[in-house]
């Protein structure tokens, strides 16, 4: 632990919009720290708030997906989990819980009787803007095919939380770092498991 350092907030000097798209916008801070270094083109990535849905079956195994994440140019296994978008409503819970609702509609075409919050955490708060929250999904409902969005391609698999963790801690699987945070939270809360 260092003496006598207090963590301050930055102070930003100028900031601009340097590339936006549907799914992402990137500013470009120049910031002076909290001891006075002055620091140019910090780049923030500014994204929606994301939602994680944990599907819980009937007979408690989890509704799984897998789908190739072109970032790591591999084919992985997550939760079902996407954008909030202004079609979901208000940017509250409501809005998050409507967002759960439809990622799991669109990438299942499951509904679900009930959700609840189980974790709210930041993305990567060094650089990223955003939100993450997980939800566990409960009472759930087979009603359509799913209706992927353009690059979408979603394999559900059913999987016993017991091998997922087991997986997880053999290294056999790995997954994005908040889809495991919200796991390991409801399993903590001894919601799964």
């Amino acid at each position: 632990m260092a003496e006598g350092v207090v963590a301050r907030p930055w102070t930003v000097l100028t900031s601009k919009i340097t590339y936006a798209d549907r799914w992402l916008r990137i500013r470009t801070d120049d910031v002076r720290t909290g001891r006075g270094d002055v620091i140019a083109d910090f780049h923030i990535l500014e994204y929606p708030d994301w939602i994680n849905v944990i599907a819980v079956q009937d007979d408690g195994q989890l509704l799984l997906a897998r789908e190739y994440r072109h970032g790591v140019g591999q084919v992985v296994l997550g939760l079902i989990s996407g954008g909030v978008e202004i079609v979901d409503g208000d940017l509250g819970l409501d809005g998050l819980e409507a967002s759960a609702r439809r990622e799991l509609y669109e990438e299942t075409g499951f509904v679900v009787e009930t959700l609840t919050p189980v974790l709210t955490c930041y993305a990567n708060s060094a650089s990223h803007n955003n939100l993450v929250t997980t939800f566990i999904a409960r009472g759930l409902e087979k009603v359509a095919e799913p209706n992927f969005e353009v690059g979408e391609e979603v394999e559900l698999v059913a999987m016993d939380p017991n091998e997922l963790f087991k997986a997880l801690g053999e290294g056999s699987i790995i997954m994005q770092a908040v889809h495991l945070a919200g796991l390991y939270a409801a399993w903590h809360a001894k919601l799964i498991g």
